[in-house]
């Protein structure tokens, strides 16, 4: 198991970097004025407790793909096989 740390192929499910449909453009739009409200989701800052395998995990797929952890654990509990059975029912 440890020899999968370097495989971000070791998941169960895939992290797909290119998955577009399901995301919604927030931010400033290209004209728009500063200091105006922008749709970008209210967030919440937790404390998690991990092993520290999962974190190096975490760290190597982020890498990769070039993004924040945060986004990484997001996209993996929204892309979870059980998450989706959840939503379905």
């Amino acid at each position: 198991m440890q020899d999968n740390i370097e495989n971000k192929n070791s998941l169960p499910w895939e992290v797909d970097p290119n998955q577009q449909d399901d995301v919604v453009k927030r931010g400033r739009k290209p004209g728009q004025l500063k200091g105006m409200t922008y749709n970008v989701p209210r967030r919440k800052q937790i404390s998690v407790s991990l092993l520290e395998r999962d974190i190096q995990k975490i760290d190597l797929i982020a890498k990769e793909l070039n993004v924040a952890r945060s986004k990484i654990i997001t996209e993996l509990i929204n892309t979870h096989p059980r998450v989706q059975e959840v939503q379905l029912s």
